[in-house]
């Protein structure tokens, strides 16, 4: 069967890819207990606190994150929930929703597994 690359990768967010200056986070997926761990939390606590369990594992850095104002880049902290305070909910669904789908395998794969 195919393992699926734990590798960290860049995304950009859909409203930044055309900007030469645009936010690069790097994120990773998640493991297959990670990946577990997600869905018990969604059963038990509900979607959006499994929202930010899969966002805090799989958020690894930032590049060129600017501030609310605009006026400098915000560092990229070891405090995973402070970093998460920083990004608006749109951001945080579509870091997920790049987590979530890079955390499977293609179809192809699945195929020839």
């Amino acid at each position: 069967m195919k393992a699926i690359s734990l590798s960290v990768y860049e995304f950009t967010v859909e409203s930044e890819k055309d900007k030469d200056d645009a936010t690069k986070f790097q994120l990773k997926p998640l493991s297959g207990i990670q990946k577990v761990t997600v869905g018990d939390i969604r059963q038990r606590d509900g979607r959006a606190a499994a929202l930010k369990y899969a966002v805090k594992s799989g958020l690894k850095g930032w590049k060129n994150f600017k501030n609310k104002d605009e006026t400098g880049l915000e560092p990229y902290t070891e405090d995973q929930d402070a970093n998460i305070a920083k990004l608006d909910e749109l951001t945080l669904v579509e870091i997920f929703n790049s987590i979530a789908g890079a955390s499977e395998l293609s179809e192809d794969d699945k195929k020839k597994s």
